[in-house]
Parts: C-alpha cells; structure tokens; sequence
C-alpha cells in the first residue's frame, strides 16, 4: 500500500517514454500506477545473498514503460526480517526525489499522514538554483571541460548487458573531515552526497 500511494501521488514515478517513426522519444504520464511492490521470499537468506537475488532484478534493461522504469521489492528472510529495496530510473528521478521517495514510504508505513498535495519541483529545488553560484561555477566548469568535442559523438545508442553488468564494491570508510566536506558541498550544491561522490569518483577515473 505504502508504494501504490507513492506511485499514486506522484506523476514522475508514473512516467514513461514511447518512440515514433521518426526516432524522437515522447513522454507520457500513465493516469494509474502499473508498477507494484514484489514479494521475494528468502528464508535464511544472508545479506550477500540477497544482493545477488536483487541484482539482476534491478540491472535489468527497462523497456521505458511505467513499470519498467521502476522497481520495488520487498525480501522476506525472516518472520521479523524484512529487506525493502527500489531502484527508479533516472530518467524519472535523481538524489533529491529518491531520498523524498523513501521518506514517503516509510512515512505510509508508519501510518503517518503525508502532505497533500506532493511537493512539487520547485519546493524540492528552487526555481532559481540555475542562477546560483554553485550552479553557474560547475556549468562554467563542465563549459571548458568539453570546449571543442563534437556536437554529435559517434556513441552506441546502448550496451549489450544481456549478462547483466559486473558490479563490484569497494568499501573504505571516509575520515570525519572528508565527510564533512561531502556534506557541506552537497547542501551547497543541493544535491544528494551520492552525486557528490559520483562526480568525485568520474573526475578520478578521468585522470
């Protein structure tokens, strides 16, 4: 229930995209859910183990409808052991409407009310975040770092990850003053620390 009225309230989560002849990509807004909560039963399922069920799960190819672009499990490894999981596209969200995603979830779970009507954009990131110190200076910056490539780049439309994509982790807890840096560029930039540490980690790779 807790899922149906996320979909339900918000139009984004409902989102889907349909192709023409000529190959330009259309938006559509579905006037009821189609996506659900799916139950997995694990009994005495680890926490590895349950990643591995989820992972092919989450990774798999969305065919741009609605539930494709959305997911939502709910793993049963005990009578009092529940994991919930959900991965959105980003094509319907980003840092900022996940963590409000979550926050609603668990709020309905709890059987808190939630406000009516949803926020909208605005309320979540300012209207004028685009005029913004922290958002000119990265626009300023992206602008040197593609001076000069091609307007159109000879990239595949796609990759071939009918195995699923590898996907490896690298766990290294970060000092307290690197923490707190990622915290305070996040607030500065409203944005999520993931896409703090996404643009740290692509910068690194580039080197």
């Amino acid at each position: 229930a807790a899922v149906d009225a996320l979909i339900a309230r918000n139009p984004a989560l409902r989102s889907g995209f349909t192709v023409d002849r000529a190959g330009r990509f259309w938006k559509y807004i579905a006037p009821v859910g189609q996506a659900g909560l799916e139950l997995v039963d694990l009994p005495g399922a680890g926490l590895d183990e349950v990643n591995e069920h989820l992972r092919p799960l989450l990774m798999a190819k969305p065919d741009l409808t609605p539930p494709s672009l959305g997911r939502y499990h709910l793993v049963s490894v005990a009578p009092d052991l529940h994991y919930f999981s959900f991965s959105n596209h980003h094509s319907i969200s980003d840092g900022q409407s996940a963590r409000l995603a979550l926050e609603e979830i668990f709020a309905h779970y709890r059987g808190e009310p939630l406000p009516e009507p949803a926020p909208a954009p605005h309320e979540v990131i300012p209207a004028d975040w685009a005029t913004t110190e922290p958002c000119l200076s990265q626009q300023a910056w992206w602008e040197r770092q593609l001076e000069g490539a091609p307007e159109q780049p000879d990239l595949p439309a796609d990759l071939d990850w009918a195995q699923g994509p590898v996907m490896r982790a690298v766990d290294r807890p970060l000092s307290p003053a690197t923490a707190s840096a990622f915290e305070a560029a996040a607030s500065a930039l409203k944005v999520s620390e993931f896409t703090i540490a996404y643009a740290v980690a692509l910068v690194l790779l580039t080197r």
